[in-house]
């Protein structure tokens, strides 16, 4: 159900290009359900009509007969929600009336969705034929909570953007096979990984409200990362799975030159590495992470960011109250399920 700050329209099928029948008061909605849809597709956008049009287009020309699309907006005024209404009768809508980010977005996307498994996409993709399909098939297996796609860059021929997360001793998070060859590598080969990208990833929806979906108060950056772990802690897994198939911009979600995304880029590392962790790897993860924190600020300088990175280092460092009572709940002393950190 979405927040009071959201409305909902809902769709008719993928058949019925006509409006669908619904009344919107506040954020209450009643609508005619045709069927329960087997997977819904989560794409939260925020003044990005121009490449939501593209990510459109290929859901509709691939998007599987029991699916259903819901488009978040996070408050845009670039005149997404009237496009969405007027010519996409066949997605549901939110919007928000102020922005709220990325995390929230998603979020109001999973409890308004209709399906066991969703789909976060960003709006800067493209999907492949077949890439749904290839996904579910995988969520037969009741421990498996996350399918990770592959994901090609779209701006580098035959370079992957990821398959799946990888997570470090150091604290840094990245794109597994980012910039490698996606052809005739290891990355054709299913397996299990640390955790999916939210830019394009599957999730078991009763496994994320169990965990307490993407965390707000990340708004965005290292939000799936947090997730991910929070998902093996209930003692799930997440699969790498090549047929499913993705393209991604990526230029459109992520900009570290940015002083305000490098401060919460930096606050969010800090987050995610105290909180979990897990107790039996700090004696060898704190060296570690303390020398990863020291390169990337000078780098971070490099790149003119770096007095921004260093206040969301001093972010955390205010909250660390916070971060360790959310440690102790989390955690709980064990050395927890096995974490894929390398």
């Amino acid at each position: 159900m979405a927040t009071a700050q959201a409305t909902i329209a809902d769709p008719a099928t993928k058949s019925q290009r006509t409006r669908p029948r619904y009344n919107i008061v506040g954020s209450s909605v009643a609508v005619r359900t045709v069927r329960k849809p087997a997977l819904s597709i989560v794409i939260p956008t925020y003044n990005g009509l121009n490449v939501l049009r593209c990510c459109l287009a290929s859901v509709w020309r691939n998007l599987p007969e029991d699916a259903e699309v819901i488009v978040v907006d996070d408050a845009s005024t670039d005149g997404t929600a009237e496009c969405i209404t007027r010519q996409y009768p066949w997605v549901r809508l939110i919007r928000f009336e102020r922005n709220r980010g990325f995390c929230a977005a998603v979020n109001a996307g999973i409890r308004a969705a209709r399906a066991p498994i969703v789909e976060t996409l960003n709006n800067d993709t493209i999907v492949i034929r077949g890439w749904a399909e290839a996904a579910l098939r995988l969520f037969a297996d009741r421990q498996v909570a996350a399918v990770a796609p592959r994901v090609w860059a779209l701006t580098e021929d035959g370079h992957l953007d990821s398959a799946g997360l990888v997570y470090g001793l150091s604290g840094y998070a990245r794109n597994r096979g980012c910039r490698r060859r996606g052809v005739g590598s290891r990355y054709e080969q299913r397996r299990e990984v640390f955790g999916a990208t939210a830019s394009a990833a599957f999730y078991r929806r009763d496994a994320l409200l169990e965990v307490g979906g993407f965390p707000e108060k990340f708004v965005a950056y290292y939000d799936d990362v947090d997730l991910a772990f929070r998902l093996r802690w209930a003692g799930y897994r997440c699969i790498y799975e090549p047929a499913s198939q993705v393209v991604h911009w990526g230029s459109f979600s992520h900009n570290l030159r940015a002083r305000a995304v490098a401060r919460r880029y930096a606050l969010n590392e800090e987050r995610t590495f105290w909180v979990n962790m897990p107790t039996h790897l700090l004696p060898l993860a704190v060296p570690c992470h303390l020398l990863y924190v020291a390169a990337r600020t000078i780098h971070m300088f490099y790149r003119g960011a770096g007095l921004a990175y260093l206040r969301g280092k001093l972010d955390a460092l205010a909250e660390r109250r916070v971060i360790w009572q959310e440690r102790q709940r989390r955690v709980r002393g064990g050395s927890g399920p096995r974490f894929l950190i390398r």
